[in-house]
């Protein structure tokens, strides 16, 4: 919570709420039925009573039927305490590799198959956890129950830290846009898989188009590339991806 006033200050755009400590976590219980979706791990941290709020906060949203998107620290929380998202189809979790062969030999006490990321271990791991599993690397791979789909656009050679934190965020975003529009679609698709290659898609393509961006006699970032300079890309790459505003 003392966090909160550096971060306000930091960047007037953000609302930030002073709530990770025990007496003010119950206010999340008041404001959970006008949230759209939920994202939790970026800045997270792994200290003990955050994770225990945490914990208390998925029962909620749980509760609610939202859809929560896990990344970073809320992986590490998710492989300590597998049940807490077991069999929440609308969760979606968002490893890079070595976050979901954690979570693997976590759920089935064993490493996954070589080469990393096989179909076969990706839908095993969606399926014993009942819930979507987005597998961040060169190629993108979502799973959710045995349905997989993989997001080949084209990024750049530099994945940044923080990148992740844009696609939860751009993913949370798309959750709910396709759980609201779901009736729309084949039955065989699951809005997960809808949402999570969008979001997938409108971040590779930011990611790209900030590396070799070039204005008057500013040379492109290149590797010099940081999370920031992928932001100012977002609308043009959502427009490029879905041809609209």
């Amino acid at each position: 919570p003392s966090a909160a006033i550096p971060i306000k200050s930091y960047c007037p755009d953000l609302m930030v709420m002073p709530i990770l400590c025990k007496d003010k976590a119950p206010q999340f219980n008041s404001w959970v039925k006008r949230l759209h979706c939920v994202v939790i791990g970026p800045g997270l941290g792994r200290d003990v009573e955050t994770k225990d709020i945490v914990s208390k906060w998925l029962e909620v949203i749980k509760e609610q039927r939202i859809p929560v998107v896990i990344d970073a620290d809320g992986l590490n929380l998710i492989t300590e305490q597998p049940q807490l998202i077991r069999g929440y189809k609308d969760a979606i979790l968002t490893p890079n590799i070595a976050e979901f062969c954690r979570l693997y030999h976590a759920i089935k006490s064993e490493q996954p198959q070589k080469p990393i990321l096989m179909p076969s271990d990706l839908a095993t791991l969606s399926k014993e956890l009942e819930c979507t599993i987005v597998c961040k690397g060169k190629i993108d791979k979502i799973c959710t129950g045995g349905i997989t789909v993989e997001c080949e656009v084209q990024g750049s050679n530099r994945r940044v830290g923080g990148q992740g934190d844009l696609l939860s965020g751009a993913l949370g975003l798309f959750a709910h846009w396709a759980k609201d529009s779901k009736d729309s679609l084949p039955c065989y698709i699951p809005y997960q898989n809808v949402a999570a290659y969008a979001a997938c898609a409108v971040v590779k393509h930011a990611n790209y188009q900030a590396f070799h961006h070039v204005t008057g006699d500013k040379i492109k970032a290149g590797r010099s590339m940081i999370t920031s300079d992928m932001i100012g890309h977002l609308g043009k790459a959502f427009t490029d991806t879905f041809g609209c505003q």
